[in-house]
C-alpha cells in the first residue's frame, strides 16, 4: 500500500473516489492501524506483514503510473479527499482544540532504502526552531517512530 504519507495524498482519495463514483464494491488492504484511513472501503484488509515492501500500483490506475511515489499525479486525476474531519471529530477533542489549532509533528528515524545511516527526519536543532515558533499559537502532538518494523526489507 506505500508509505502513509503518498498514501494519504494518493491512494486514498482515488479509492475513497471509487467509493462515490463508481458501482462496484472497494476493497483495500494495509497494515494494522490502516483501517482508520480507508473507513469508507466496503472491506479493507489487514496484512500481517509490516515490514514496508515494494507493491506496484494496480493496472488501469488513473496516475499514469505503477509506483505510489511520484513527483505529481495528474490534474485531470478523478480524486475526492474522503471526509476525515467528520469521521475522526472528538467533541472533546474539538472544544479543547478550539483555544489553539492542532499541528502533528511525525519524525520518522529510521534507516531507509538501504542507506546506512537514517535519513529523511527532523534533527533536534530544526525541531527546536519549530516548537519554539508554534508552541505559542499551537497545540503540538509530537512522534517519533523508531520501531525495528518500520526498516525497509532488505
Amino acid at each position: 500500500t506505500g508509505e502513509f504519507g503518498m498514501e494519504l495524498r494518493v491512494n486514498v482519495p482515488w479509492a475513497y473516489h471509487k467509493t462515490l463514483h463508481s458501482n462496484c464494491r472497494v476493497q483495500t488492504l494495509g497494515v494494522k492501524g490502516s483501517q482508520y484511513m480507508y473507513f469508507f472501503s466496503d472491506e479493507h484488509t489487514i496484512v500481517e506483514n509490516t515490514q514496508r515492501e515494494y507493491a506496484p500500483l494496480p493496472d488501469g490506475n488513473p496516475f499514469g503510473s505503477d509506483v505510489v511515489h511520484m513527483e505529481d499525479f495528474p490534474h485531470d486525476t478523478p480524486w475526492t479527499a474522503p471526509p476525515f474531519s467528520d469521521f475522526f471529530r472528538r467533541r472533546d477533542i474539538y472544544d479543547f482544540l478550539q483555544v489553539k489549532p492542532l499541528v502533528f509533528i511525525s519524525n520518522k528515524y529510521v534507516v531507509q532504502w538501504n542507506h546506512k545511516h537514517p535519513d529523511n527526519f527532523l534533527d533536534v536543532e530544526l525541531l527546536r526552531e519549530m516548537l519554539t515558533y508554534l508552541e505559542p499559537n499551537y497545540t503540538i502532538v509530537y512522534k517519533r517512530s523508531t520501531a525495528k518494523s518500520l526498516e525497509d526489507v532488505d
